[in-house]
């Protein structure tokens, strides 16, 4: 070997690799940025929320009789609130009195509290969120403040819960603080009996079950690992696909094929999801192997089978989400090398959410259900934790098959520019610049795209102007968040106004239909489809305060027009006008079906998604079968108006049961179907197309 000529072959080599940008950006220009922005964005997020947890009140049920200096001491705490008898059943309570339940045995190693009837309504009371902790003032400890003895206080808190471990870290300091004032107040008396050194047995009981502390760890785990593994899995297939057929010269060939854009996509966003699915199955299938392996006979590890099968399910999205992605941006590649160049910072941005889920504070809630990537990481926590309610469960996966679709979009997109896909060069933002036409209505890509925004915006704008009172929120929402941005894509784009919402008469056929179906479709919404997924209590609660249900000084004729008529205009124009009419070339049925599933998902309920699919449908059809918003209009106003009116007025009658009797759900499907029979009899109009 001769090494001058390996030295000239190494020169050769750094200093090409030194003239391409990309390569220096991400060997030296990534790693000298990101990682300090990691560390100190890390920081400053955990500093935050540690403010964020020391700011907040902690919310503490006491159970028994406190003694009065304690008692006063707790209550002097601005960062604890004291909540007597919270939670606590009379029949508990009648038997602690009587000394039916005997305080624990405080053995060191003492893992967690002997399973008892009080002990389980005290756990359910801190696992359901209802108090931070619970003080259990056992019998023992009247006695013992009486005569100077010892007595018994625990403190039952969750340890998966951060929040909860902070109000037990506040208890205990108040606790041993006034533990060594009493026995000061003790030393200066004479002829104190046994155990007045102590005061009193302060014991912290951890109340999260094994499976739950389990679950944190093995969530958090799991949900990083498979994150990152996704995220790599489709990585390299995605690349070869795209930048590396445009090497090989196999993609112009592809071109050439009597092929349609979509079709290649679609093949090759299959195989890029395929390849990504397997990778985080085998990743999933190999862990959770391993952890039962190395957990066998582990009593402090339980696993459930059920819950590696949901979070499997839950990187289903994620998958598509990153395919569809990683195919559009390494279609701008136009060789293999350069495709990693593009791709690498977008796996490195996907990764990014793996700081905040190592987070314990960061759950799934509803501000985090719409985060990107993030949010399925957190359902899969929640899943082992054992927290994943069937609401946060529904926009979560409703969050990441719009992000799906919006990616899948993209991508489609991109295959549709012969430049880019033959090797040439055209910016990013190209893509997203829709020029004026005249006539016509929105593409069906801009309807979805749409709904997606829109459901973004509005999920966000809602919990922001929640603040200022359910007035504020109606007033702007509906206006604002669904009638303003498609009458504004409609200007910006030049679409027929005509077209784009269907603003025609509906004419006497049309508005008797209207007023049929308008009268009659919430009973049989309500009296009927509510019965197959009843909802919580709560849930009608929340849309009681919302609607101002219960408030007497809001007037009718004011509760009317925000709830009956703003929806009926704003929302009809953009699912029945902009978002139907932009669906219209993929045929009558597809639109008016894809339009009511897009309708029912924006309420945000899994409890809400049957009544108002078939409404949707109901109202689709009309809008279709009329060639006029105006029929749906009247339908959607006349169900909301009268559900609303006879909520306010005569919701004592059905106060037992949150649905209407069988009855009126048959009777009233009498005038939705002459009303559906009076629009099957109206020609349909055939719209002009987009």
């Amino acid at each position: 070997m001769r090494p001058r000529l390996v030295w000239t072959i190494f020169r050769k080599e750094i200093i090409d690799s030194l003239r391409d940008r990309r390569t220096l950006v991400m060997m030296l220009g990534i790693p000298i940025l990101l990682y300090p922005l990691l560390i100190i964005a890390s920081a400053k997020f955990q500093e935050s929320q540690s403010e964020a947890r020391e700011a907040r009140v902690s919310s503490v049920a006491v159970w028994g009789e406190l003694p009065a200096s304690l008692d006063q001491r707790l209550r002097a705490n601005q960062r604890i609130k004291l909540l007597h008898g919270f939670g606590f059943p009379d029949s508990l309570k009648a038997d602690l009195a009587a000394g039916k339940y005997a305080p624990p045995d405080p053995k060191p190693g003492r893992l967690a509290p002997a399973e008892t009837p009080l002990i389980r309504a005290a756990r359910d009371v801190t696992l359901d969120r209802r108090a931070e902790a619970v003080i259990l003032v056992w019998p023992d400890m009247a006695d013992a403040s009486a005569r100077q003895g010892q007595g018994t206080i625990s403190v039952l808190y969750d340890s998966v819960r951060p929040d909860s471990g902070k109000a037990r870290d506040r208890l205990t300091e108040e606790l041993q603080e006034w533990r060594r004032g009493e026995l000061a107040r003790r030393e200066q008396e004479r002829g104190l009996p046994k155990g007045f050194t102590r005061a009193a047995e302060i014991l912290a009981e951890n109340v999260a079950p094994q499976q739950r502390k389990s679950g944190m760890l093995l969530g958090t785990i799991l949900c990083t690992m498979l994150l990152i593994m996704s995220a790599m899995g489709g990585f390299y297939t995605a690349i070869d696909q795209t930048a590396g057929e445009k090497e090989r010269g196999t993609m112009q060939t592809l071109l050439c094929a009597p092929l349609r854009p979509v079709e290649v996509i679609a093949g090759k966003f299959l195989a890029v999801c395929l390849v990504s699915l397997a990778a985080s199955t085998a990743n999933l299938v190999s862990m959770s192997a391993t952890l039962a392996r190395v957990t066998l006979g582990i009593g402090d590890i339980q696993m459930t089978w059920s819950a590696f099968a949901l979070a499997l399910m839950a990187m289903v999205p994620i998958s598509f989400t990153l395919s569809a992605v990683y195919l559009a941006v390494a279609a701008f590649a136009r060789d293999f090398k350069e495709g990693q160049s593009l791709l690498t910072p977008v796996m490195t941005i996907v990764i990014l959410p793996v700081v905040a889920l190592m987070n314990p504070s960061v759950e799934l809630s509803p501000a985090t259900a719409f985060v990107p990537i993030m949010n399925l990481g957190l359902l899969i926590k929640a899943v082992f934790v054992g927290e994943a309610k069937a609401d946060l469960v529904f926009l979560t996966m409703l969050a990441a098959a719009t992000y799906a679709i919006l990616a899948i979009l993209l991508a489609a997109r991109v295959f549709e520019r012969e430049t880019v896909m033959l090797g040439g060069r055209e910016q990013m933002r190209e893509l997203f610049q829709y020029g004026p036409r005249a006539g016509g209505t929105p593409s069906a890509t801009l309807a979805l795209s749409m709904f997606a925004i829109v459901l973004v915006v509005n999920f966000y704008g809602q919990m922001w102007l929640s603040r200022f009172g359910p007035l504020t929120l109606l007033s702007v929402v509906f206006v604002c968040f669904f009638l303003l941005p498609p009458a504004a894509a409609t200007a910006a784009g030049g679409y027929a106004w005509r077209e784009t919402f269907s603003i025609r008469s509906p004419g006497w056929t049309g508005v008797a239909a209207g007023v049929l179906i308008g009268c009659s479709a919430w009973v049989v919404a309500s009296a009927l489809l509510i019965r197959l997924l009843p909802p919580p209590p709560s849930l009608g609660k929340a849309l009681e305060e919302i609607l101002m249900l219960r408030d007497p000084s809001m007037p009718a004729a004011l509760l009317l027009l925000l709830v009956a008529v703003q929806p009926a205009i704003a929302e009809e124009a953009l699912f029945r006008g902009f978002i139907q009419n932009g669906l219209r070339s993929s045929g009558k049925w597809p639109a008016i079906l894809v339009t009511a599933i897009l309708f029912a998902v924006i309420h945000g309920s899994v409890y809400r998604l049957l009544p108002t699919l078939f409404l949707g449908l109901v109202i689709g059809y009309a809008a279709w079968q009329s060639g006029s918003i105006f029929t749906g209009a009247i339908i959607h106003g006349l169900n909301n108006g009268i559900a609303i009116w006879v909520a306010r007025n005569y919701s004592a009658a059905f106060s037992k049961e949150p649905f209407l009797p069988w009855s009126w759900g048959v009777a009233a499907l009498v005038p939705v179907l002459a009303g559906l029979y009076l629009l099957s009899r109206l020609p349909e109009r055939p719209a002009q197309p987009g």
